[in-house]
């Protein structure tokens, strides 16, 4: 029987429409016909947890994933993900009192790197993901180096997915500019690390090989929901 996933969303909404659009998508090419994902969707005002990192407010935060994530579980999810990569700073927390199954999206990349044979990855994302050290620490387990731009470079990155990107402004100027400091670095792969980064920058940017976050999500996500499907 398919279980029903829920999805701690708003971290854009931007994104998280795409999650929304891949999962049913996965599940329909995988079941076939007319067949649909069983959502459960918890949208957040990003803007108020923006505010909170900023402010440094990890209490603040992780309180509001916690709730999210007992909405979810009040619900029926029977597993739960959060649409978004930096939030995953807080998972240790997040999860402690869970009671369902959490799909990470650091460690679905991680493996996912591993699998393909690439030893050093460059991590795009927010300020946060870039340098707290939680992303680097999950794919040194998996043997996987990790750089990370320079603070110039990063202030653009900041740019493109605070300013434009989360707000819904696409442009090809963007993808050129992500491939213009990925260019930089001596690399394997590039993690697309913030789930509005695959939105606007992709292969036709680029030669080296992209690690897309949000698709490698849905993949995982789509897979744990299917798992007990008899067809």
């Amino acid at each position: 029987m398919q279980k029903t996933i829920g999805i701690i969303g708003g971290i854009t909404y931007v994104s998280t429409t795409e999650y929304y659009r891949l999962i049913n998508e996965g599940v329909q090419k995988k079941l076939g016909g007319v067949h649909s994902a069983k959502i459960i969707l918890h949208s957040m005002d990003f803007g108020i947890m923006n505010k909170y990192q900023y402010e440094k407010r990890w209490d603040l935060i992780v309180e509001i994933l916690i709730q999210s994530r007992e909405s979810l579980e009040r619900a029926g999810a029977d597993l739960f993900c959060i649409a978004a990569n930096t939030p995953h700073k807080y998972v240790r927390e997040v999860c402690a009192t869970s009671k369902i199954p959490f799909v990470n999206i650091v460690d679905c990349c991680a493996l996912r790197i591993k699998q393909s044979g690439f030893k050093k990855a460059l991590l795009m994302g927010t300020p946060l993901t870039m340098n707290d050290g939680f992303y680097a620490d999950v794919l040194r387990k998996y043997g996987i180096e990790c750089e990370i731009p320079a603070p110039a470079d990063q202030d653009v990155i900041e740019s493109i997915i605070f300013e434009e990107v989360a707000k819904h402004t696409f442009h090809a100027g963007q993808g050129t500019k992500l491939a213009a400091i990925s260019q930089k670095h001596q690399v394997d792969c590039v993690i697309m690390g913030c789930t509005e980064i695959p939105l606007v920058f992709s292969e036709k940017n680029t030669q080296i090989p992209l690690m897309d976050t949000l698709r490698i999500h849905v993949d995982a996500i789509v897979e744990e929901i299917l798992k007990d499907e008899v067809t």
